[in-house]
């Protein structure tokens, strides 16, 4: 038996690759919409330059009507709870590259604001 039996067509290598980039697509559509911050007041994570420290960007957020939570990975990604005037433009006026949903990347999904733990 020849391997010459069941030849891919030119046509069914485009369709493959034509269904593939759909399915990309719909993933990183999916995935863009779930990084948007809501809003409805959730914490944010905003990420600044990796050049910018702790402590300027402490000192840069500081005016600004957002409760700083923690960190992220590095320094230059903090956690922010936005107060009930808090715009997101106010945290790229103010320096920051991306603000992305917290809870979105599960980086934050086990810090929740309520807990439900008994002491």
């Amino acid at each position: 038996m020849d391997n010459t039996e069941f030849p891919a067509s030119n046509t069914d290598i485009g369709a493959l690759f034509v269904a593939g980039s759909m399915l990309l697509a719909g993933f990183l559509f999916l995935a863009f919409l779930t990084l948007k911050p809501s809003k409805s007041g959730d914490d944010v994570a905003a990420v600044f330059s990796p050049t910018m420290t702790l402590t300027e960007i402490a000192n840069v957020i500081s005016t600004l009507p957002f409760k700083l939570v923690r960190t992220g990975f590095s320094d230059s990604i903090v956690i922010l709870r936005p107060s009930a005037d808090a715009e997101l433009e106010m945290l790229k006026e103010a320096g920051a590259i991306f603000i992305i949903d917290a809870y979105a990347n599960g980086g934050c999904a086990f810090f929740t604001r309520k807990s439900n733990k008994k002491v």
